[in-house]
């Protein structure tokens, strides 16, 4: 679709400014890092190498699931990554854990028993969250309210950006009608 920006549309004054803030906006998400203090620890090497494949696997399937959509919902920011990737990938810093360049404040964990660096996280000091169908409400409901973007209507979604040291806030309205 053309974005009938031409010469006789009364906002072609505006669209040297409009594409520019579209070339900025490009550039910011592909060399930019976006935030995300939550690091979700995707559950299957571990559900496998613990209980093979079958009923109990399906179990946390549902639960990862229901996890992901209950922090879409609350509009939390997180990253995916495993207990492998973190072993071999990650370095414990204090209370926080790295993985490449990000650093992680709170992490979300499947499993039953931690070894590795999650192990290494958690004697550390870091904020270690066992998943459970019992706990989800309450750990996704303390997540938010340590949100580092915090925003109360439903409408506006939040992201923040890195290029280098510098911050970026995109907000978007989420509503697909007009106001």
């Amino acid at each position: 679709y053309p974005s009938g920006l031409m010469p006789g549309n009364p906002m072609f004054a505006k669209a040297k400014d409009y594409f520019s803030y579209l070339d900025c906006l490009g550039g910011l998400v592909a060399e930019g890092e976006e935030r995300a203090d939550v690091l979700v620890m995707i559950p299957y090497r571990e559900a496998a190498r613990v209980m093979g494949i079958g009923e109990k696997t399906n179990e946390i399937d549902g639960l990862y699931s229901d996890t992901l959509r209950a922090l879409g919902s609350a509009r939390i920011n997180y990253h995916l990554s495993d207990d492998g990737i973190a072993d071999d990938y990650g370095a414990v810093e204090g209370d926080r854990l790295r993985i490449g360049k990000r650093l992680y404040d709170r992490v979300l964990y499947f499993g039953e028993e931690l070894r590795g660096k999650l192990k290494e996280y958690s004697e550390g000091g870091g904020k270690l969250y066992f998943v459970r169908k019992d706990n989800l409400k309450e750990t996704v409901s303390d997540l938010e309210e340590k949100s580092f973007l915090r925003c109360d209507n439903p409408d506006v979604d939040v992201s923040e950006y890195f290029l280098g040291e510098t911050p970026f806030y995109i907000v978007r309205n989420t509503r697909c009608t007009e106001q």
